[in-house]
């Protein structure tokens, strides 16, 4: 298969697979230039929550119960720093705009088994009326890692009420099958364990077996603090569960900046 087709599959792919797993807004557009798995270096991607049964609950330490503007998402994200140092690389109105089309053509298009997954992805794609969001990312070429950070807000008990319908549904999609442009993904959610101090988080490893004989995992934890949705996700070909307590932390900086 030539790579252009595998890039557009790969990319349709992700797109429906992360609408399953996170309720946190559109999955960016892969960044210009970025290769696919099985080329060298990273390939970019978002992340969420697993097939948990209740979401785990942590003391609060910061809480904006309010609903964030645009301004307030990019300011945490701007002040965000990996441990190099390095600041978060933001992913433009353009790419996340790209991301919700990847999301609606993969939707519309794919062959989703079971069928019920189908209709959770679509309920889960749905963003919250009046929402705003934002999103950065690091690359690290040397591991073909990717790390994702997309916050999102709106109405506290909207966001709430969107966040427990997607848990509670979820466990229905732990394993599924994609069919996009005749070539199939086969996908698992696991869930994983991850403390964080928001006041609900959720996180888990997706597990997809590509159609070019590699595979993609991607490590995501997804967290509610009141008006605002933090999902990050590291994804790349080695990324296991170890990557939890990491994407953990991570969460707990952006409630910081917050």
């Amino acid at each position: 298969m030539a790579i252009s087709r595998f890039s557009t599959v790969f990319s349709l792919a992700t797109a429906a697979i992360l609408a399953l797993a996170s309720c946190a807004g559109p999955a960016p557009a892969p960044a210009e230039g970025s290769p696919s798995p099985g080329q060298e270096g990273p390939s970019q991607q978002s992340v969420a929550t697993p097939n948990s049964p209740e979401p785990a609950v942590a003391e609060s330490t910061h809480a904006p119960a309010r609903q964030l503007d645009q301004g307030a998402l990019e300011a945490i994200l701007a002040s965000l720093k990996n441990d190099s140092g390095e600041p978060l690389s933001m992913i433009s109105a353009t790419d996340m705009a790209e991301g919700q089309r990847m999301q609606k053509l993969a939707l519309d298009g794919a062959g989703i088994t079971p069928e019920s997954c189908r209709v959770f992805a679509a309920s889960n794609a749905e963003l919250p009326a009046g929402s705003v969001y934002a999103a950065g990312s690091w690359q690290d070429e040397a591991t073909a890692t990717a790390t994702i950070v997309t916050l999102m807000s709106a109405d506290p008990s909207v966001l709430a009420a969107k966040l427990a319908e997607s848990t509670k549904n979820r466990p229905d999609c732990a394993s599924f099958s994609l069919t996009v442009a005749g070539q199939t993904v086969q996908t698992t959610l696991a869930q994983l364990p991850v403390e964080t101090n928001a006041d609900t988080e959720t996180a888990m490893l997706i597990s997809q077996d590509l159609p070019n004989n590699t595979s993609l995992h991607t490590a995501m934890v997804e967290a509610l603090q009141g008006g605002l949705v933090v999902t990050v996700a590291k994804l790349g070909p080695a990324v296991d569960e170890g990557a939890a307590p990491e994407l953990g932390t991570l969460v707990n900086k952006v409630l910081a900046a917050s």
